[in-house]
């Protein structure tokens, strides 16, 4: 007796996927597979996001007062921390103008922030961020 293996169809994306997987990459396809990971990923993040506005019964004036102590700012000194991804400086120059706690993240080329004595700026990650919002 032979096993069977069952699984749903694939999708139109995993197919899109497969074929692009099994030829020799150039950069036209890499980058019709960045555009096609792009599009995928945006549906699924649009669809999470709508879970979790129908999950907590959001309203805009619930989302309005729940982000309702967030203040822009604009950041004149760069500090030019991070060198290895440089767009990354623009958060490090935004929360030392707001004078931040820490900056959320699990972005790894933050790590260097916990070796630099000055300017002090403690870097999180998510779990520990979530610890403290539980405590």
């Amino acid at each position: 007796m032979q096993a069977s293996l069952s699984h749903p169809p694939l999708n139109a994306t995993q197919l899109h996927l497969l074929k692009l997987f099994s030829f020799k990459k150039t950069e036209e396809s890499l980058q019709e597979l960045k555009s096609a990971l792009l599009d995928f990923y945006q549906k699924k993040l649009d669809e999470e996001i709508d879970k979790w506005w129908q999950e907590n019964n959001m309203t805009t004036e619930k989302f309005e007062k729940m982000f309702s102590n967030i203040h822009h700012r604009t950041p004149y000194y760069k500090w030019n921390l991070i060198t290895a991804d440089p767009d990354d400086n623009k958060f490090v120059d935004c929360a030392l103008n707001a004078g931040a706690d820490y900056i959320v993240t699990n972005d790894k080329h933050f790590n260097i922030l916990n070796n630099i004595e000055f300017p002090p700026i403690n870097v999180i990650g998510i779990k520990t961020f979530r610890n403290i919002l539980n405590s």
